[in-house]
């Protein structure tokens, strides 16, 4: 910064002041600071040197030696005047103090850092962005660099003005004594500064100044700019700083901070680092263990939506390895791992980089997904219907689960390295928050609610823990925790937040994608985004689950066709304008393009919205001529011809059918006495009259020659035929235009082009609605896919970042990859869930290997999820730096009160988490009984379970519950007060009990929810069945000293209990299976709204020889069956 720029107190600023050297000599520098020698003699003093000079002007120069007489120091900046040696202009400007500190630091706080770069009052390149900073304040005298300042409450040391410390402290200078004696108010850089005793400070500069106040973090003493004033008015008297001062990002302080600090402290992280590193291995030791092989293509054959095929040198142990969604990968030769077997996971990564990076052309292959593995060694995957088995040699793709791996491993690094959106993450997952950071943002408070949100959001008062939890997530300076047991309205709460969000964002800023709502599972993301209607707009989901998931483009369709519904019913005018604006469209690109096709198009609209007769019996007509024609009935016959099948497998499934339904069509329209059409009719009439047995390699070739001969002769040939617009087609236009409306004013107009865009403007509606979207939603792993990667703008390895990141069900997400989207917070992470419902999913065979290989690892930390450690570490940081992070909701409103009770009592009360149930019992009734719980008890005699497979099923169960479902959706009893119809869900535990129901429901499978307890968390039903599968005839014969050897206090931590819970365990799995799962069952039993139906044998809960084993393994089950025979129901399931 050049003096003359810097803005001064006008009083203690002296410009163009006439001036001339008495020893005549070049200046070659011209900044520096004057001294005075007498009435007529002066020095300015420069790094080069010093200079003898006068003022030109007696007055002026005893105006500035009276200020120096003031001890006032001065730095002055010369400004040669043209061609004239001797002659300058001086320009110096004078500070009422002056204190020597060798190195200033100054960290400069996020929001500072916004203003600038909003400004552009620094360099956009953020590796300049800290020495265009410093460039703003950097002054010089003679020496050294110093900045200006004034202070309030933080004093230095205060000094008089005289000559430099560095100058008096040089053994070797040649000043006078008098010069010496001067220079004793200055205060050495290698002395102390006096203690800054207060916090107020604020440093000058050329374009902006910052206000700053002292930090100390940990050993670390600073200056902390947390306000920018970039106006510099009315400014009075400076002091000086003589010495350097570096400006420091706030976010790369902390980042260097908790890099360092988590380098030296190994932890929560680094544990689930060695497991996703043992996750590859483990990933290519699989694919190495399936291997490659071939496929016998001769002994295929077509499935629905798919081709069974019969793998070549699999082994049966090795078939077991593949499983349902897993994918088979057709390569030209066996991928590098399984050909290397020594590979590891590292190894395999670099190459894989390297390989990515590389201009070498990819050909990783064709991958099919697994539809089904069949134990007599057949596999179902997937394929077109036109396509074959791909060729080459197959194995397990291992690309989808790669990149996953690859996911979670970038998350840590970024953690790991505190380059994560929030640099400080790695230290609160760690557990080392003490709030030093947390001023590092300025935040200001935010109301939990405003009225608005209020009624929009809630169906009842709000709770004031629901209003804390709001409160919370909203002001958290870093993370938030919201426990939600079942029905506790959190999903409620998560809209309420975002709502909030999106009413204080500052509008005249780009909001798009400023909140991320994500969760494990494409259900939970759904349940949530389906709640959300954010400045009207839907909530786009990036990613879909699956060919049966909706796609992006496919939710926004639908929301434009219910968004114009609702328009044209409030304005029924506008809709004859719509639709006289497509016509024309249509009527536009047939005349640009008058091609049969596009004839075809505007016609049948035409006909769509036409409501004269004799208007649409002419435009019958014209379809009539225009579909006769040749190409249209090519077309039918070419999609024939390419399903004949040429291969044994696909012959022996439909070829005979194919064959005889082309031959029928050709009949029609070929010419038998041409001998070529005579030998390919022939050919058809011998394969359609095929009726099993061996199909021969002559017939398949004739087949493939008629197959060849016949696309030949019905592809279309290339055709210079000049279509020509018909002056019958648009006749039709016009006829039509004469009753059609026309926009009558400027509101009609935009409500005309508005439903026109939601009409035929798809894309373009897409790309607005993602552009002003204030919300994306995403699973955890695709919140870093391609394509919300292009939402944000993000290129290269760059990663999303979020104001806000808001996990539903965080509970189940794995810690790796619930870090995916942890690394993408910058201002608060919302962690939502319960750690009480279902839990994380880990491998256990990892983490045995990790017991084993890394010693000392607390199986607690891989079993409990990510969820409830956060939790458990915020709970103990609140003692410390007293900032609350975590709540638990505490009023249920889904279920009936009496089964609410239950849960609560049953799964949380234990834990000091238990809730209520404020809404009365009338608002849950039900017209099948009069109670919300029911028993239907089938005994063993009725049915036993049977193994089916690794699964269990119970016939008797599961036709009982069948006829059940159908009875209430047939009786008319099954509306809700307002007439609506009831909603129905059937848990079990068990998948083959899960196929065999929704078998038995028939036609009714559509209309009822069956699954297992994993994928019912998130949902509600009114009804719900729950079929218990296990039963059995008599008592297993147990160790009674055992079972009843229950230890208590500190006896928990001894063996004895780890023995005695061991056989708890043993004994639980064996007769009751997955309902000794506490997690599970308080899942299952939490998803009705109104009446909960328990479908088993209620002998293994209460029986004589039961109730103790019961007691000890599944003590909720057992309480359930005294509840509903206390006060619900329980009825005979046998009669």
């Amino acid at each position: 910064m050049i003096l003359m720029d810097f803005k001064t107190n006008k009083e203690c600023t002296f410009s163009e002041l006439k001036c001339e050297l008495t020893i005549v000599v070049p200046f070659m520098s011209v900044e520096g600071r004057i001294q005075a020698k007498g009435i007529d003699a002066f020095e300015f003093l420069t790094s080069d040197g010093h200079y003898s000079f006068k003022f030109k002007i007696e007055s002026d120069a005893r105006m500035i030696l009276d200020r120096m007489r003031q001890n006032n120091y001065n730095l002055a900046y010369v400004c040669p005047a043209g061609n004239k040696l001797a002659e300058f202009d001086l320009h110096i400007v004078f500070f009422y103090t002056a204190k020597v500190d060798k190195k200033t630091n100054v960290i400069i706080s996020e929001k500072v850092k916004e203003i600038l770069r909003t400004k552009k009052l620094v360099s956009p390149k953020p590796e300049d962005f800290e020495e265009s900073v410093r460039k703003n304040f950097i002054l010089s005298n003679e020496t050294s660099n110093c900045f200006a300042y004034t202070s309030g409450f933080y004093k230095f040391e205060e000094i008089n003005a005289g000559e430099d410390a560095s100058t008096s402290n040089d053994e070797d200078n040649d000043t006078s004594e008098e010069e010496k004696d001067s220079d004793t108010n200055i205060v050495s850089d290698e002395e102390p500064v006096k203690e800054v005793s207060g916090k107020k400070l604020k440093i000058y500069g050329q374009d902006y100044s910052f206000s700053v106040s002292q930090k100390v973090i940990g050993e670390d003493v600073f200056l902390y700019a947390e306000k920018i004033d970039t106006v510099n008015a009315n400014i009075p008297n400076l002091a000086l700083n003589i010495g350097d001062i570096s400006f420091r990002d706030g976010e790369r302080y902390v980042s260097e901070k908790v890099r360092k600090e988590l380098s030296e402290n190994t932890g929560y992280i680094d544990i689930w680092d060695q497991y996703t590193k043992l996750e590859g291995d483990f990933l290519l030791e699989r694919s190495r263990r399936v291997g490659a092989f071939s496929i016998n293509r001769n002994n295929s054959s077509r499935a629905e939506g798919g081709i069974v095929i019969m793998p070549v040198g699999l082994s049966a142990e090795s078939l077991q390895l593949i499983t349902n969604g897993d994918n088979i990968l057709f390569s030209e030769q066996a991928p590098i791992y399984i050909q290397e077997a020594s590979m590891t996971w590292s190894q395999f990564k670099e190459y894989f980089m390297t390989l990515e990076e590389s201009s070498i052309p990819k050909r990783r292959g064709i991958s099919r997904k697994v539809k089904r593995v069949d134990k007599s060694g057949y596999i179902v995957i997937e394929v077109g219907d036109e396509e074959e088995i791909p060729e080459g040699v197959a194995s397990l793709d291992i690309y989808g689960d790669m990149q996953q791996i690859l996911r979670r491993e970038s998350a840590r690094d970024l953690i790991m390295n505190a380059e994560s959106a929030n640099p400080a993450l790695g230290r609160i997952i760690e557990g080392r928050v003490s709030g030093e950071f947390a001023d590092m943002h300025e935040v200001k408070k935010i109301a939990p609610l405003s009225p608005f949100v209020k009624e929009k959001i809630f169906s009842h008062e709000p709770t004031s823990t629901q209003i804390k939890a709001i409160d919370l997530a909203l002001n958290t300076p870093d993370i938030a925790i919201i426990q939600g047991p079942p029905g506790t309205g959190k999903t409620t709460v998560i809209t309420a937040i975002i709502e909030r969000l999106n009413e204080i964002a500052d509008k005249r800023k780009d909001v798009k994608g400023q909140v991320l709502v994500t969760s494990f599972q494409h259900d939970a993301v759904r349940n949530v985004i389906e709640r959300l209607s954010i400045n009207s707009l839907p909530t786009i989901k990036f990613g879909t689950q699956g060919d049966d998931d909706v796609s992006m483009e496919k939710a926004l369709e639908n929301w434009c066709n219910e968004y114009k519904g609702k328009l044209l019913k409030r304005n029924p005018t506008v809709n004859t304008t719509v639709e006289q604006k497509r016509l024309m469209k249509l009527r536009d690109m047939y005349m640009l393009v008058p091609s049969d096709a596009n004839a075809v198009n505007f016609l049948k609209y035409a006909r769509s919205i036409c409501l004269d007769s004799d208007v649409n019996e002419e435009i019958g007509f014209l379809l009539d001529d225009i579909s006769a024609t040749e190409e249209a009935r090519t077309n039918d016959i070419l999609t024939k011809i390419r399903r004949i099948r040429t291969t044994k497998a696909g012959f022996l499934d439909d070829g005979a059918d194919n064959a005889d339904d082309l031959l029928e069509s050709l009949e029609k329209i070929i010419n038998r006495d041409v001998n070529e059409n005579k030998r390919i009719m022939d050919i058809l009439e011998v394969a359609a009259d095929f009726r099993g047995g061996a199909v021969s390699d002559e017939l398949l070739e004739s087949l493939k020659e008629a197959k060849q001969l016949l696309i030949d002769k019905c592809t279309p040939k290339s055709s210079y035929h000049v279509d020509r617009v018909r002056g019958d087609v648009l006749e039709i236009y016009n006829r039509m235009c004469q009753a059609v409306h026309n926009p009558k004013n400027e509101e009609e107009e935009i409500l005309y082009n508005l439903l026109n865009e939601l009409d035929g403007n798809l894309s373009g509606v897409l790309d607005s609605v993602v552009g002003y979207n204030f919300v994306f939603s995403a699973t955890t792993q695709q919140s870093e896919g391609k394509a919300i990667k292009r939402a944000k703008a993000i290129v290269g390895e760059e990663h999303p970042v979020y104001d806000t990141i808001i996990i539903d069900e965080a509970a189940r997400v794995n810690p790796g990859d619930l870090m995916v989207p942890m690394a993408q917070g910058k201002r608060r992470i919302i962690l939502v869930g319960d750690h009480r419902q279902l839990p994380h999913i880990y491998n256990e065979e990892i983490f045995e290997n990790m017991q084993v290989n890394e010693g000392g690892v607390d199986k607690n930390v891989v079993k409990i999820s990510m969820f409830e450690y956060l939790m458990n570490k915020s709970k103990e940081l609140y003692s410390q730096d007293r900032i609350e992070r975590t709540i638990t909701l505490d009023a249920q409103y889904r279920m009936h009160p009496m089964l609410g009770e239950f849960v609560s009592k049953q799964f949380y009360e234990d834990y000091d988490e238990g809730f209520k149930s404020p809404l009365p019992a009338s608002k849950f009734r039900q017209n099948f009984y009069d109670k919300p719980l029911v028993w239907i008890d089938v005994k063993n005699s009725a049915g036993p379970e049977e193994r089916f497979g690794t699964s269990r099923v119970r016939y008797c169960e599961a036709d009982l519950i069948a006829r059940k479902v159908k009875d209430f959706i047939e009786s008319g009893r099954g509306v809700d007060e307002d007439g609506r119809d009831l909603t129905y869900g059937v848990i079990t535990f068990y998948s083959a009990q899960v196929k065999e129901i929704k078998k038995k429901l028939g036609i009714y499978a559509d209309k009822v929810r069956v699954g297992s307890v994993d994928a019912f968390q998130g949902m509600e039903f009114d009804v719900i069945f729950l079929s218990v599968v296990r039963s059995h005839k008599k008592a297993p014969e147990i160790n009674l000293d055992l079972l009843n050897m229950e230890p208590s206090g500190e006896e928990k931590t001894s063996e004895t209990y780890d023995l005695w819970k061991s056989y708890i365990q043993e004994v639980g799995m064996k007769n009751y299976g997955f309902l000794t799962s506490e997690n599970r069952l308080c899942v299952a039993l939490s998803r009705q709204k109104r009446l909960l139906i328990v479908v088993g044998d209620s002998n293994i809960f209460a029986g004589k020889d039961w109730s103790n084993i019961a007691e000890k393994c599944v003590p909720a089950m057992k309480k359930l069956y005294e509840k509903a025979k206390k006060e619900g129901v329980v009825l005979n399931g046998q009669t």
